[in-house]
């Protein structure tokens, strides 16, 4: 279903009115505050692990460079001083290797899973970047989705994909074996430099576009990457990679490397985006000098301010459409739904939008909000 723009605009305003004061670095401690990131959510199962040890992801948490943050039935939420945020969704692992360093870099690797983030570049120097094993993500400046699935072969080869909301980002190939060797170096080798023009290719992707790779160049630079991954030697993991660059080379073709595609940004992405970044920076200094439980409820009432806003739009859109039976529900949404609350009721329609535990269900009687709590079972018709 294609909404209007007035929901993501409402978004926008909603980001941009939390950061109209900005914050500069004073002294070491803003210097090291610029360096990390801080939980405003944590709902679920969820896991910081920091020098070899686990620590529960909780509101307030300062996670640092070098931290792997781990998800399974759990998500959280992280906002930086200069408003960019990332939430971290179910089954995810990830690790934080930079953030705003030396070269003004961010830089996330994930090994798999899904984020959504929105990024605030402060400056044209600094850089955010997120890291799959076959894909590299430069944002512009946007707000944007990175899917990481690994495969369930004995290679464990996995598939990446971007796919951006509103803004741009450039995505290219990755070739592991190349990141620490030198311009010189490549140059001297016909077959590394195969491999580097390759890694060169770029699309840019933006507003409500997917960016991937060819699935079988795909296939072929996952394994690469993971022999390299695997050996500690980096000599001899760039003499893998030399063996495989003709190969690899002829699988990306002229133009067929990266697959750019257009994505329909739906109503749960705009009501994702909307509530992405709900700390004001003196909330985020509230829960960095231990007053957690204080800004925790100052976030929780904003998220909640700002997810009525968003779904009393969606259901002013919904209504506006004037459906009035179920076979033009079922042909606007492509979709019927048959929804058994537990006191008995049955309600025939399509939910329109999901956030927390309410749904927002169009039926032929009009538009109405449901709590997951009283739903007994759900299924398509």
């Amino acid at each position: 279903m294609k909404m209007h723009g007035a929901i993501l605009k409402t978004a926008g305003l909603l980001a941009a009115s939390l950061f109209l004061i900005t914050v500069s670095c004073k002294g070491q401690a803003n210097k090291e505050a610029s360096r990390s990131m801080v939980i405003v959510f944590a709902s679920g199962d969820a896991s910081i692990v920091r020098n070899g040890e686990s620590i529960p992801a909780k509101v307030g948490t300062v996670v640092k460079e070098n931290d792997v943050i781990k998800t399974t039935q759990g998500t959280i939420d992280l906002q930086s001083r200069d408003g960019s945020a990332v939430r971290v969704r179910e089954m995810t692992t990830l690790s934080v290797s930079s953030l705003m360093g030396t070269k003004g870099e961010t830089r996330i690797e994930m090994k798999q899973g899904q984020i959504l983030a929105n990024v605030k570049k402060a400056s044209s120097d600094q850089e955010f970047n997120v890291v799959t094993p076959t894909a590299i993500a430069g944002v512009r400046g946007t707000t944007f989705e990175v899917q990481v699935f690994e495969g369930f072969d004995d290679n464990r080869v996995s598939n990446s994909s971007v796919r951006v909301l509103d803004g741009k980002v450039a995505m290219k190939p990755r070739i592991v074996a190349l990141e620490n060797v030198s311009q010189e170096d490549i140059e001297k080798s016909p077959k590394l430099k195969k491999l580097a023009e390759l890694q060169n290719k770029e699309i840019v992707l933006d507003d409500a576009s997917r960016g991937s790779m060819d699935p079988e160049l795909e296939k072929k630079v996952a394994l690469l990457n993971n022999a390299a991954a695997e050996n500690s030697d980096s000599t001899e993991a760039l003499k893998i990679a030399e063996e495989q660059a003709d190969d690899i080379s002829n699988a990306a073709g002229e133009d067929k490397a990266l697959i750019k595609e257009d994505s329909e940004v739906t109503v749960k992405d705009r009501m994702e985006s909307a509530t992405l970044t709900a700390a004001t920076p003196e909330m985020l200094e509230k829960l960095e000098s231990g007053s957690n439980q204080e800004a925790a409820n100052e976030i929780a009432e904003v998220r909640k301010k700002q997810q009525e806003q968003i779904l009393a739009q969606i259901e002013e859109e919904a209504e506006s459409q004037k459906l009035e039976s179920e076979v033009e529900i079922r042909k606007h949404y492509q979709a019927l739904e048959k929804i058994v609350l537990k006191n008995g009721e049955v309600i025939r329609g399509a939910t329109v939008a999901q956030t927390g535990n309410i749904l927002v269900i169009h039926t032929a009687d009009g538009v109405r909000r449901v709590s997951k709590a009283e739903i007994a079972s759900q299924n398509f018709l």
